[in-house]
């Protein structure tokens, strides 16, 4: 088999219909970018639910009679399932902290004659405690404690960011489906079509005695060609979108290398199947 002549007639193949070839993958690329858009916003909800999860705290505001007696309830508190430290938190170093929190504004407690704030135990939960349902539990044993007058943990933040992965993963995969149909559609298209102009020369090189392989690698490699091109711009763009939204918007960093392997290894196997799938029809 004589590659270059392969890599010849491939090319030929996307030189005569050079238009097509480029507005095949330019929906090809718009295809890519919108999955792949989707999954980074799954992927990065996903990292943020698990810092969330992975630093949980709760804190347990405490009455001034409780916290006068602050070593029997930061004990009682230490015993529960799933708490890995406890720390004791006074009403004036409840207020420090609120003034370095505040910062410039710090003036506006000035106002206040009295410390407002209440004494607190900040609970850091083990590894093992990050689901809702476990966190609520612990919520419910810690107002059972004597002196423990509310309690607050990012319980709400990781239900609602729990939810929200599910909803993005269920769109990734509904997006996923229109991606792969609408690739795949638009190489057998192009393939098909350039098969079907070039049907004398395939009939010629099969009654000469060519491989089936040698007549269908050109075509094969048009379309895989037209999806790596596609895979490419949809990275450029992605890229490009980044930058933009970047400079204006405080947003995490894409992984680079993994999010261009994606959109290539993507866009190759829509070419490489699409062509495929026209062979089959026309050859």
């Amino acid at each position: 088999m004589n590659t270059g002549y392969l890599l010849r007639e491939g090319w030929r193949c996307i030189s005569r219909r050079r238009t097509q070839f480029i507005l095949a993958s330019l929906v090809i690329a718009a295809c890519i970018m919108l999955m792949t858009v989707f999954l980074i916003i799954t992927f990065a909800l996903s990292v943020l639910l698990n810092v969330i999860a992975k630093r949980g705290e709760i804190y347990a505001f405490v009455t001034d009679a409780a916290a006068a007696d602050c070593i029997s309830i930061v004990s009682q508190a230490s015993m529960l399932e799933g708490v890995q430290e406890v720390r004791f938190v006074t009403k004036d170093e409840a207020l420090a902290e609120l003034r370095t929190d505040l910062g410039d504004d710090v003036d506006l407690l000035n106002a206040i004659d009295s410390n407002p704030l209440p004494a607190s135990l900040r609970l850091t939960l083990g590894p093992g405690l990050s689901s809702f349902e476990q966190l609520a539990n612990l919520e419910q044993k810690l107002r059972l404690l004597p002196g423990v007058t509310e309690v607050w943990s990012s319980k709400d933040a990781i239900m609602q960011l729990a939810r929200a992965v599910r909803t993005a993963s269920f769109v990734d995969g509904v997006v996923l489906l229109i991606t792969v149909v609408s690739s795949i559609f638009i190489v057998f298209q192009a393939v098909d079509s350039s098969v079907s102009s070039h049907r004398q020369e395939i009939e010629i090189m099969e009654l000469v005695g060519a491989s089936p392989l040698t007549v269908r690698l050109p075509f094969i490699l048009q379309g895989t060609a037209q999806g790596i091109c596609g895979g490419l711009i949809a990275f450029l763009i992605l890229i490009v979108i980044y930058i933009i939204t970047r400079s204006s918007v405080p947003i995490p960093e894409i992984p680079m290398i993994q999010t261009f392997a994606l959109d290539v290894s993507l866009g190759l196997t829509f070419g490489f199947v699409g062509s495929i799938f026209a062979l089959r029809r026309r050859v």
